[in-house]
């Protein structure tokens, strides 16, 4: 498998939303990726990120490890397959390849971090999507396709009111090919 191990590194808030990022980076911490999570998952998350609070020894996720200990092994692992309007696809794998069961990226992240299971991206992708990681750098940019369709939406009223136009055509370029439409290049 050449698929680039991942690892998750740090969760941060986007400012004055409900939303955050999870910041994962291969494990030489050169390069990283970004999922964006609602605040949901970022309190699940951060109930066992850094370290396991001892409040999850009995809830479902550990529960459910510790009945079924394969989940531990390292006999499956978790691989990002793509990205597909705003959202990465993900899926539950085995070594052996016979199992291939599509999983929430952020529930594939809870899982790693309950079980102990890798995760794995497809080097294509990691090149594509990934910025520099720089360690305690609280801000970076995400591509725009690692964006959800409304979060574009509102990207590109904040870039229009901040008249930053050039930001702006890119947000609506990327909107409009969702929608399926052509973009209109004519009002810059």
């Amino acid at each position: 498998m050449n698929n680039i191990q991942l690892i998750i590194r740090d969760i941060l808030s986007i400012g004055g939303t409900n939303l955050y990022l999870v910041v994962l980076t291969d494990v030489d911490a050169t390069r990283q990726i970004s999922v964006v999570c609602d605040k949901t998952a970022q309190q699940l998350l951060n109930l066992r990120f850094p370290d396991p609070k001892a409040v999850t020894a009995t809830m479902l996720p550990e529960v459910l490890c510790n009945l079924m200990p394969v989940l531990k092994s390292d006999l499956f692992y978790l691989f990002i397959s793509d990205i597909k309007d705003g959202h990465y696809e993900c899926y539950l794998k085995d070594n052996s390849e016979t199992v291939h069961i599509k999983i929430l990226i952020t529930d594939a992240l809870l899982l790693s971090l309950v079980s102990g299971m890798k995760i794995f991206i497809e080097p294509r992708l990691l090149q594509l999507q990934s910025v520099k990681y720089v360690p305690g750098k609280h801000t970076m940019q995400l591509p725009v396709n690692a964006l959800s369709t409304d979060m574009l939406k509102k990207a590109l009223s904040d870039a229009v009111s901040q008249e930053d136009y050039e930001q702006a055509s890119r947000i609506r370029d990327e909107i409009s090919k969702r929608e399926g439409k052509t973009p209109d290049k004519s009002n810059g």
